[in-house]
């Protein structure tokens, strides 16, 4: 992709709908599909910074605080933040399921945004959730790679992957055994491996890690969790997670 066509399709998403009722939680549950919470608008900024670093540490998936048009906080599950001067826009946008760490004071002013939060997400007329990943994340595999991973080994699980002393199941890289993705490597995790929690609750948000792959045995098949996975968690309300 040239510079020009970098810079074409940034200025094409500044088109795209935003939702304005500042300031508020943003969480990435896969590529163009995000999930919003307003926060409280008298709260001081370090406060909705270490809001948002729980969110994202908890949830294991990218959050940002949307301060302005032009002022959003991104910060990755790994603690890495950074400031820029556009905050996420279009996609698939839902709101009101995944919980924050902690209850907000129902404010006049805090309802009047949830409400007008609602009413942006209604407008926006969409059909449906995202699909996941097709490739499921897969590559095209090195000489090197497809050389040392293609094939079986002797109880027929494909080469590299391993079984977690803890629960059992398979993890590691493989050769998608699925013909139609064309001899993808892809990651495999196993239960173990899912770290994706309420940040209200602590407890996970789906049984297997969100935006990622596992292997069955029984199907001899690489399944795909797709992010929108993470909404269909229950919480208690009992804030037990800790970052």
């Amino acid at each position: 992709m040239t510079q020009s066509e970098i810079s074409s399709n940034a200025l094409s998403t500044l088109n795209l709908p935003v939702f304005d009722g500042y300031p508020y939680l943003t969480v990435r549950l896969a590529p163009a599909f995000f999930h919003l919470n307003v926060v409280p608008s008298d709260w001081p900024l370090a406060k909705l910074k270490e809001l948002t670093r729980c969110q994202a540490q908890a949830n294991d998936l990218p959050a940002c605080l949307v301060l302005s048009q032009n002022s959003a906080f991104y910060v990755t599950p790994d603690g890495s933040d950074r400031y820029a001067n556009t905050p996420p826009r279009g996609g698939t946008v839902v709101e009101g399921i995944l919980k924050p760490s902690e209850d907000f004071p129902p404010t006049t002013d805090l309802r009047s945004r949830e409400n007008r939060l609602r009413a942006f997400v209604k407008g926006l007329k969409q059909t449906g959730f995202v699909m996941g990943d097709l490739t499921k994340g897969g590559r095209t595999p090195s000489e090197s790679e497809a050389r040392n991973l293609t094939g079986r080994q002797q109880n027929g699980v494909p080469l590299g992957l391993t079984w977690c002393p803890r629960c059992g199941e398979c993890r590691g890289e493989c050769i998608d055994p699925n013909p139609l993705l064309n001899g993808l490597l892809v990651v495999v995790h196993c239960l173990c491996e899912n770290r994706n929690l309420c940040a209200r609750c602590g407890d996970r948000m789906n049984e297997r890690k969100v935006n990622a792959n596992y292997y069955s045995e029984r199907d001899d098949a690489v399944w795909h969790v797709p992010g929108f996975s993470a909404l269909s968690h229950s919480c208690k309300g009992d804030n037990k997670w800790k970052a």
